[in-house]
């Protein structure tokens, strides 16, 4: 085999774990929260390293990924690429030893595996990656492609800390107009919401705005009775009971675990308009005012 062959066959195969550190880290900056909260969940490092940890771990990615597309001193940069796996893999089996992999983060909300299918996959793209370091020895990198990655250093440091501000709650959950909401795992749901018209608000106790966004939807809940207002507590019932006797919402309160709740937002609150289940109109990380809610509402039946 060719000098040159080898070199494009080892970048040929060395897209594949740059593909998938792209498509983890694409994920992973667009919700930086709930990457913060897996990282915290495995209990391998104390909670206050998870956020600086989780930021890292998104830059690191990316930078590596660029840098194998790039063929950037490839034997280095696959050398990087299989450390950081082997440390995946090391703390995938931590966690699972002590019981802590329920969530493994590895691409956010998009792919729910074991950790051993999170072992056995970061172990094939360990393999995929010592056969390109084998194939690309002496494969220069030229002046002019390491001025690109240079380049793109800002771009992804830019990305990766404020990639969570982006308006891209839509696409990070998959939720969009039409979408069925109807199999909420909720809890103490006096009317379900997927008859009719149904306006889902899903808040905590944390969240900034949403005990007064609740609260300053009573009159129009009072007024549409046609409609089933529902606000959906993230967490316990106790939780949720002692939330709704401080709160007083003129309108039912159910629950749900933060686990179930979580693939559907980003950060709350987080407010849909449905019918028959479906998805009219999404109002993501806030409550809407009455007035803007009834806009969306279809209109009320004739009397």
């Amino acid at each position: 085999m060719g000098e040159r062959t080898r070199w494009r066959l080892g970048w040929a195969l060395g897209l594949i774990p740059a593909g998938v550190l792209f498509y983890a880290a694409f994920l992973k900056a667009l919700d930086p929260t709930l990457f913060i909260d897996q990282i915290s969940a495995h209990k391998v490092s104390p909670a206050a390293w998870s956020p600086p940890l989780a930021y890292v771990f998104i830059a690191v990615e990316l930078l590596i990924g660029f840098a194998l597309v790039l063929r950037l001193w490839p034997r280095w940069t696959h050398s990087a690429f299989i450390l950081l796996m082997l440390g995946f893999i090391g703390v995938t089996a931590i966690a699972w030893a002590n019981g802590n992999t329920k969530e493994c983060g590895c691409f956010g909300r998009a792919v729910s595996r074991g950790p051993l299918g999170v072992i056995v996959e970061d172990g094939a793209l360990v393999i995929v990656s010592a056969i390109c370091i084998a194939l690309l020895r002496k494969a220069p990198t030229s002046r002019k492609t390491a001025w690109v990655g240079a380049t793109l250093v800002p771009l992804t440091l830019a990305f990766t800390a404020f990639g969570g501000r982006l308006p891209a709650d839509s696409f990070v959950t998959g939720v969009h107009e039409g979408t069925s909401l109807a199999d909420l795992p909720l809890e103490d749901v006096r009317k379900p919401h997927s008859e009719g018209v149904a306006v889902l608000i899903i808040v905590d106790s944390t969240c900034k705005g949403c005990d007064a966004g609740v609260t300053g939807l009573n009159d129009l809940a009072r007024e549409r009775r046609d409609v089933n207002f529902l606000a959906v507590y993230s967490g316990t019932r106790p939780e949720a009971v002692a939330w709704r006797m401080k709160v007083l919402p003129a309108y039912a309160v159910a629950h749900a675990t933060p686990r179930a709740l979580r693939a559907w937002y980003r950060t709350l609150p987080t407010c849909f308009v449905l019918q028959e289940g479906r998805v009219l109109h999404a109002f993501w990380g806030r409550i809407p005012a009455a007035n803007e809610l009834a806009r969306q509402l279809p209109a009320a039946p004739a009397s």
